[in-house]
C-alpha cells in the first residue's frame, strides 16, 4: 500500500476484489459454538459477507466499519436477502464503538489497524463485552509480518507470541493457529504474512 493511489482508490480496489469472497474461516468455525437468536457485532464489516453469514445464522447483528461505502454495501446486501430486520449498521472506527454484550464478536483482520495506543483498552472492552460462553473470532498480526517494517499502510499493532498469549489468557481456545507464509493481499500484491488466527470462548 505504498504506491501513489489515493485511499479512496485503494478501498475501491479492495471492495471489488472481495465482493464475491465467502465468509471468513474463523467466523464459520465460531458459528458452530454460537446460539441462534443471539447478539453479535461485526467489527470492520467490509462489504458484509461475514455480517450476512451471522444474520443467516439467526443472530441480531451490529455491523461497524470506518468506511461509509462498506456499511452501505452491507446494508444493501442484507436488504436484498431480506435479512435487514436484525441488522444495525454504523460508520465509525471500532475504537469509538460503545459495546453492548454479545454472544459473538467478529473481528476479521481488523484489530491490527487499531491505533496502537488505544489497542489495550479496545481489547479489554472486547473481552468485557463477551457474555459468559460468548465467542471471539479474529486475528492478530505477528511481529514478523511484512507490514511490521514496511511503510505505506495503516496497520499499527504487531504482537509477539508471548504478547498474544498474555492477551488471550483466561479464554478457552476453540481454535488457535500461528501462520507464517508468503502470500498475497486481497488485491493480489505479494506479501509475507505472520498471523494469529483465533476462535476463543469466554468461560
Amino acid at each position: 500500500m505504498n504506491d501513489s493511489k489515493s485511499e479512496e482508490q485503494r478501498w475501491a480496489e479492495y471492495y471489488a476484489a472481495t465482493e464475491t469472497r465467502p465468509p471468513r474461516e474463523m467466523l464459520i468455525k465460531a458459528l458452530e459454538y454460537v446460539p441462534h437468536e443471539g447478539r453479535a457485532i461485526d467489527l470492520g464489516c467490509g462489504v458484509g459477507h461475514d455480517t450476512i453469514a451471522m444474520l443467516q445464522h439467526g443472530l441480531h447483528v451490529t455491523a461497524v466499519d470506518a468506511s461509509e461505502e462498506a456499511t452501505t454495501r452491507t446494508v444493501k446486501q442484507a436488504q436484498h436477502l431480506h435479512l435487514n430486520q436484525k441488522l444495525q449498521a454504523f460508520t465509525r472506527r471500532f475504537e469509538q464503538v460503545v459495546f453492548g454484550t454479545y454472544h459473538l464478536i467478529n473481528a476479521e483482520f481488523c484489530l491490527p489497524f487499531c491505533e496502537l495506543e488505544q489497542f489495550p483498552g479496545l481489547w479489554q472492552r472486547i473481552r468485557n463485552a463477551l457474555l459468559p460462553g460468548g465467542v471471539f473470532a479474529g486475528q492478530f498480526f505477528g511481529v514478523n509480518d511484512q507490514w511490521a517494517t514496511e511503510p505505506g499502510h495503516h496497520a499499527e499493532v504487531f504482537l509477539s507470541r508471548d504478547e498474544v498469549e498474555q492477551l488471550i489468557d483466561g479464554l478457552e481456545r476453540l481454535h488457535f493457529e500461528e501462520v507464517e507464509r508468503d502470500g498475497h493481499t486481497a488485491t493480489g500484491k505479494p506479501r509475507y504474512w505472520h498471523v494469529f488466527h483465533m476462535v476463543l470462548r469466554k468461560p
